[in-house]
């Protein structure tokens, strides 16, 4: 090789050298989304909950140690709310999940019909609130793995005996959330939209609220026969007697599928959501049964050897939920 040629060659070599340390510099951080198994928070700065970053994925969901999480305030049981402080069994949970994450909550209300949007919006990181997984909403947001099943059924006026069956509500006024599972609203394609108008079994006029605690509200003033949603949403209303104890749960009427509850976030943070997953199946194997018997104490009392058997998932159902959570399809 001759001499000049030998220099070309060493040239191209140090600039393509240059190049390659030019882009590891740019490149080398990573967006800490990986799958790897460890739950530290890290100490890179990401962007601020609710807004990505402009230059592609921001850097997960923990990043910055605080997390914005979406409660619903007016469900005695799983969330009620006094001046800035929530309380209840999903307070509980979030707490939980804080205190094993390490990082920071801060709180907002928001009703059934809103979840999917404000994820959607990243308006909020997580929305932890009494939100049953579907196929229809995880085709729009991810889920983590459950922490609580009930099947459905009805509150009524508790001096109304009228209705103790479910051939009862034929021609009854029933009310439920906008957004919800009872809400045929809720979804677009009108093949499930008459699956849930045929769920109770029998011909009703179904009306909508905001939220259950209007539902509730609309019952005791008569506007409504009885109020249609998740059999623990209900017994929550009639744990609260200061506020509802004129209402109560018709146990003769059962609706399945269960519904399992799940953490709601954005899509795409699948390594946050299976921290989340693992963070999550530590609080029910060491903090559930005692967070439901504090804010479900008449449910506890109702089934004392089996309320947990009836309400947390168990492991076989939690890991085959896991297996097709946080965007994942089998």
């Amino acid at each position: 090789m001759s001499v000049p040629h030998r220099r070309r060659v060493c040239a191209w070599a140090s600039l393509l050298l240059s190049l390659s340390l030019a882009l590891a510099a740019c490149g080398g951080g990573g967006d800490g989304d990986g799958d790897g198994d460890g739950d530290g928070d890290g100490t890179g700065k990401g962007d601020k909950p609710g807004k990505p970053s402009s230059s592609g994925p921001d850097k997960g969901l923990f990043a910055e140690g605080n997390v914005t999480v979406g409660l619903k305030k007016g469900q005695p049981g799983f969330n009620t709310k006094k001046g800035y402080r929530f309380a209840g069994f999903e307070s509980a949970l979030m707490q939980g999940l804080a205190d094993r994450g390490r990082f920071e909550v801060t709180t907002y209300d928001l009703p059934s019909l809103a979840r999917e949007e404000k994820l959607k919006a990243r308006a909020a990181d997580l929305i932890i609130a009494t939100y049953s997984i579907t196929d229809e909403r995880d085709e729009e947001v991810d889920f983590t793995a459950p922490y609580l099943k009930t099947p459905q059924g009805v509150l009524v006026r508790k001096q109304d005996d009228s209705i103790k069956e479910k051939a009862d509500l034929a021609g009854k006024l029933v009310c439920t959330a906008s957004g919800s599972t009872s809400d045929p609203k809720s979804v677009s394609e009108r093949e499930s939209q008459k699956r849930i108008e045929d769920s109770l079994g029998v011909k009703v006029t179904l009306g909508t609220r905001d939220d259950y605690k209007e539902c509730v509200k609309a019952l005791q003033a008569g506007d409504f026969n009885a109020v249609w949603t998740d059999k623990v949403i209900l017994h929550g209303f009639t744990e609260d007697t200061r506020h509802y104890g004129d209402v109560k749960v018709v146990e003769n009427i059962t609706y399945d599928p269960e519904q399992y509850y799940g953490i709601g976030l954005p899509e795409g943070y699948q390594a946050d959501c299976k921290r989340l997953n693992r963070m999550l199946r530590s609080w029910l194997n060491t903090s559930w049964r005692a967070a439901f018997r504090e804010y479900f104490p008449g449910l506890a009392k109702r089934y004392p050897g089996s309320f947990e058997q009836r309400f947390r998932p168990s492991m076989a159902e939690f890991r085959d939920f896991e297996k097709t959570s946080c965007g994942r399809r089998d």
